[in-house]
């Protein structure tokens, strides 16, 4: 029973781990104050608990805990005492704790969740097969992200015909002007260009990969390549440095 309970456990955080990688860059509501990065910090946050309460039963069932030991622990350990000593002296330790209207990631809170889905993907999930899906995961997303932001460059941007019921860029305000700098889904020019920049060479590596004769791995190279080139046309459209 407890064999199959780990079993069970294992598997649901695998594909927690799945829904995190593809749902946070895509999504956003219309009926919060910040559109996009508040609502996919909450979902990551969501998403950190439920990987907790499983690997929790999972501990349970095979009664040890087990954390795997990497070659960032020492980086990772000075990094997270840095910033709780920030926070205990901060000025503000609401704002260090949470962080503050359009810059919710970087706060105490995020950063320490963002650690514990390390060590928790790192021990539970430590297979190639798996890092590969998460890749390819990733790599669907983008997709969607890139068929999102790319036709806001052209003046069509899905998300003001949903909110607003017009296929134009018109529910921006001057701030925001996609057709100079798109955003898609992730709602600033530097954070689209930050993710583009990190999954086109993972993109370019699959297309090697399977750059073979064979006709099926062929067609799949060329997904790839179709892709890779989708992401920096975005990337290009982003018109940023900072990335």
């Amino acid at each position: 029973m407890s064999e199959k309970l780990s079993s069970i456990s294992l598997r649901a955080i695998e594909i927690l781990f799945y829904a995190l990688f593809f749902s946070v860059p895509l999504v956003f509501a219309g009926n919060t104050s910040e559109l996009f990065e508040f609502n996919k910090m909450w979902i990551t946050f969501a998403i950190t608990i439920a990987i907790a309460f499983f690997w929790t039963v999972r501990i349970i069932a095979e009664k040890s805990l087990v954390i795997k030991r990497t070659p960032l622990d020492i980086p990772i350990a000075l990094f997270v005492l840095a910033q709780i000593a920030s926070t205990v002296i901060s000025l503000d330790p609401h704002t260090s704790l949470w962080g503050y209207y359009s810059r919710f990631n970087g706060g105490l809170l995020s950063i320490l969740c963002y650690v514990f889905l390390y060590y928790a993907f790192v021990s539970n999930l430590n297979s190639a097969k798996i890092v590969k899906n998460i890749f390819l995961v990733s790599l669907t997303s983008a997709f969607i992200v890139v068929l999102w932001a790319l036709p806001s460059h052209f003046g069509k941007d899905p998300t003001c015909l949903i909110f607003r019921g017009a296929f134009d860029v018109s529910c921006w305000t001057a701030d925001f002007q996609p057709k100079v700098r798109i955003f898609g889904t992730l709602g600033q020019p530097a954070w689209l260009a930050a993710y583009l920049v990190l999954l086109i060479p993972i993109s370019l590596a699959f297309s090697i990969l399977y750059k073979k004769d064979e006709l099926k791995r062929s067609l799949k190279s060329i997904i790839f390549l179709t892709l890779s080139s989708l992401m920096f046309l975005s990337f290009l459209y982003t018109r940023t440095r900072s990335a």
